[in-house]
C-alpha cells in the first residue's frame, strides 16, 4: 500500500508541491482536469522506471524484509525506513528536474535518467534501511543488494555503502572522490577548532542536508 501510494503520488503531484497543494492536485486528478506538465510527465516516466522494483518480492520489499531482521541501534519500523528511503529517492528525482531546468538545451537523456534513478534507488535503500545499523550491517545490506538485483553496481572490492551516484551521467562514484585535500599545519593540530574532512563527515553532511534522519 505504501509503495503503491508513493508511485501514484509521484505520477500525479509535482514533487516540489507544498502540503496545501497536495489536496488540490488530488482533486484535479480525480476530475481529470490536471494539466500534464513536463515536470509531471517526467515524474510519470520515472515512476514507470521504478515500478518493477516496487513489486511484491522485488528489490524494495526484499531489502526491507532483510533489514527488519537485523540489529539496529534505534527502534526499526517499516514505515520509518520507507520514509527515509523515499526522502533520499525524492531528492534524487528533484536533482533530475533541477538538472534539466538548468540545461534546457541539453537535458538528460532517457537512458541517463533510467541509469541514475535505478542506482539512486539502490542508494536510497542502503541508507534509508540501514541508517540505524552499525557499519557491519550496512555493508551486509550492500552485499544482499548485490545478490539479488540486475541494476548495474560498482566494483565489489569496495563496499556498496561507500558509493554515491552522479546525476549528470548516471554513474557511480566513490565517496572518497569528494573528500577535499587539505594541508594542516602540525602546530595547529592540538587546537579544538581543527576540522579535517573525511569520507564519514562527507556522508553525514549529505544525509543530514536531506533531513532524512
Amino acid at each position: 500500500m505504501i509503495l503503491r501510494h508513493f508511485l501514484e503520488t509521484l505520477r500525479n503531484v509535482p514533487i516540489d508541491a507544498e502540503p496545501e497543494e497536495l489536496e488540490a492536485a488530488a482533486q484535479q486528478e480525480q476530475q481529470q482536469q490536471q494539466e500534464i506538465t513536463p515536470t509531471v510527465q517526467l515524474q510519470r516516466d520515472i515512476a514507470t522506471i521504478l515500478e518493477p522494483h516496487f513489486q511484491s518480492e522485488a528489490l524494495v520489499t526484499q531489502c526491507l524484509a532483510w533489514a527488519e531482521k537485523q540489529q539496529h541501534i534505534m527502534d526499526f519500523t517499516r514505515s520509518g525506513a520507507l520514509t527515509s528511503a523515499f526522502a533520499l529517492l525524492k531528492r534524487g528525482i528533484s536533482m533530475v528536474l533541477e538538472y534539466n531546468q538548468a540545461h534546457p538545451d541539453f537535458p538528460l537523456s532517457p537512458a541517463v535518467i533510467e541509469s541514475y534513478i535505478t542506482k539512486r534507488l539502490v542508494f536510497a535503500i542502503l541508507w534509508g534501511f540501514s541508517g540505524s545499523m552499525v557499519m557491519k550491517g550496512r555493508v551486509e545490506l550492500g552485499e544482499f543488494v548485490r545478490s539479488m538485483t540486475t541494476i548495474p553496481l560498482p566494483d565489489s572490492s569496495i563496499p556498496l555503502i561507500d558509493y554515491h551516484v552522479r546525476v549528470s551521467d548516471g554513474e557511480w562514484f566513490a565517496w572518497k572522490e569528494r573528500v577535499p585535500r587539505i594541508e594542516v599545519d602540525p602546530r595547529n593540530l592540538a587546537g579544538s577548532d581543527v576540522v579535517i574532512p573525511t569520507i564519514d563527515t562527507g556522508i553525514i553532511t549529505t544525509l543530514f542536508s536531506l533531513r532524512c534522519y
